[in-house]
């Protein structure tokens, strides 16, 4: 699996995770390694600086025992005769006890030949010495010096000659131990440096893949978010990957994608109304156009009312005439049958003129009549 295909909470873990891994290593590296170097110096401390102090101790008493037997050839005091000789019953012992840590301590090869040609030496030394102490306990001042000088003092230089050998064996592996241990030190140096160059690396190199593989898409969700914002639909981007940033890309995807299919939806419902609005104007256009031919029509209609109103205006008065001048022929009447006759052919006059009045009043009806239906039609018309 992919660094990218992870989550960011599993990358987080990751990273944490490698960085626990790798202060553990190099905390137990350094732990072996301080191990290491503390066997190497409590070999120094407990084993090679033990055997030095040892073998310096032989020569502290070899040292003694030789001040003690020349001091026996000097001093007279009882006490200090005695001091001397107490020093030299205590020599042995502890000699003996070096000796003896020697034998149990020393293993390799060259320390052993030293530690032997230190036996010889000893033992050579032991029987002059033990011979001259018998001498000066005896008195015997004179062979005493003269076994000192001859025998005893030759001895004693190899013996010590033996036990500087051997030191300088002791000081050559401890100056080994002593440089293994530093050398140690430097492994364990160089090792640690190596681990925390390596941890260091490491950590770069997965904090810089953590830190692209999380910016990036995040970048590039808020560039696609931008391009949303700004009205831009046609942005290619890839989501890739199943973590929290992919989800992310996806439901912008989602989103774009819905986003488009709403405006091209909105787009040709505008188209639609456009077209609507354009056919409800032309309707409006037509619509006015009738409503002005009808209202020419009903100022036509008023105006032959107004006509027709004036021409039974006109009748009306001659009606009146006619009843006037009937009221009048009436009253003419009485005065003599001339008179009737002429009333007569008076009344044959209005009577022709009232079915005049007759057939105007109806040619009225019928203008009335029409001009209804006209006024109806146009209402009708407007509705519509």
């Amino acid at each position: 699996m992919r660094l990218s295909d992870l989550s960011i909470a599993n990358r987080l873990r990751l990273g944490y995770a490698a960085m626990t891994l790798l202060l553990a290593l190099v905390g137990t590296l350094a732990l072996l390694q301080l191990n290491a170097v503390q066997r190497e110096f409590r070999h120094v401390v407990e084993d090679r600086y033990v055997k030095i102090q040892t073998v310096a101790d032989i020569r502290t008493v070899n040292a003694e025992v030789g001040q003690a037997l020349r001091n026996l050839l000097i001093v007279t005091e009882p006490a200090q005769v005695q001091e001397q000789y107490a020093i030299l019953d205590a020599s042995s012992p502890r000699t003996n006890a070096n000796m003896d840590k020697l034998k149990a301590s020393v293993h390799t090869p060259e320390g052993l030949a030293a530690l032997k040609s230190l036996q010889n030496a000893r033992a050579d030394y032991r029987a002059p010495r033990e011979k001259l102490i018998k001498l000066l306990r005896a008195g015997q001042r004179d062979e005493a010096r003269t076994v000192l000088l001859d025998e005893v003092r030759p001895r004693q230089v190899a013996y010590m000659n033996a036990v500087d050998q051997l030191m300088k064996v002791q000081e050559k592996l401890m100056d080994g131990a002593v440089a293994e241990a530093e050398q140690s030190v430097d492994a364990a140096r160089r090792q640690l440096v190596a681990l925390v160059g390596l941890g260091l690396v490491l950590a770069l190199v997965l904090a810089w893949r953590m830190v692209r593989t999380t910016t990036g898409p995040l970048a590039e969700a808020v560039e696609v978010a931008r391009a949303v914002a700004g009205g831009d639909l046609s942005r290619d981007f890839r989501a890739e990957g199943r973590h929290e940033i992919a989800q992310l890309l996806h439901a912008l995807q989602d989103m774009k994608t819905q986003l488009a299919r709403i405006v091209g939806d909105v787009r040709r419902n505008a188209e639609g109304v456009s077209t609507a609005s354009g056919e409800i104007a032309q309707g409006n256009s037509d619509l006015s156009a009738r409503t002005e031919q009808q209202a020419s029509a009903l100022e036509q209609t008023a105006a032959s009312m107004e006509e027709l109103s004036t021409t039974v205006q006109r009748n009306a008065d001659n009606a009146r005439q006619g009843n006037q001048l009937a009221m009048n022929a009436s009253s003419v009447a009485s005065q003599g049958g001339e008179v009737v006759s002429r009333v007569v052919d008076t009344m044959k006059g209005i009577s022709e003129s009232s079915r005049r009045i007759s057939d105007i009043i109806a040619v009225i009806d019928g203008i009335a009549f029409q001009t209804n239906i006209l006024a109806l039609n146009a209402a009708v018309e407007a509705a519509r």
